[in-house]
């Protein structure tokens, strides 16, 4: 999702989310399942074997410049199985 204006957005995740600046020299590349949406002018693209919608994620690219912001996969505290009990 591309935001565009002023504005407010609200949102309801099950944890935070991060963001990150891309610039004219760089990209950035992150799972298709993790991705929230972006600020700016950014261009996604699919990598080559990269299958979207399968388990574990297709990677995108995503250049030009902005912020994108992504919600990290949930993982289990270190030491943790991720079980409760």
């Amino acid at each position: 999702v591309r935001l565009i204006g002023e504005g407010i957005l609200v949102l309801d995740l099950p944890r935070r989310f991060v963001s990150y600046d891309v610039t004219e020299t760089g990209s950035l590349t992150v799972r298709d399942d993790t991705l929230l949406g972006w600020v700016g002018r950014i261009v996604t693209e699919p990598l080559d074997g990269a299958i979207p919608g399968t388990a574990g994620g297709g990677l995108l690219r995503l250049a030009g410049e902005g912020t994108v912001l992504v919600l990290p996969p949930n993982r289990p505290a270190p030491g943790s199985t991720g079980e409760d009990g």
